[in-house]
């Protein structure tokens, strides 16, 4: 799964993104989930998995993997 947003420097914006990824934690198994955003980077560990955020630049250079 991968969410896109400009930023996760708002705290309303960041809690909504990662309420999200979390709910699909829960009716997936899937354990690695991605936000893709202007220039942040980050790793966010949750009980159920982790969260990537990466600029979308990087992960248009890798192929979009």
């Amino acid at each position: 799964f991968v969410q896109v947003c400009q930023s996760l420097n708002d705290p309303s914006v960041r809690q909504r993104e990662i309420l999200g990824l979390t709910e699909a934690f829960a009716e997936t198994k899937v354990n690695s989930m991605m936000i893709l955003t202007e220039d942040e980077k980050e790793t966010i560990t949750l009980g159920k998995g982790k969260i990537e955020v990466v600029p979308i630049y990087e992960w248009l250079l890798s192929g979009g993997n």
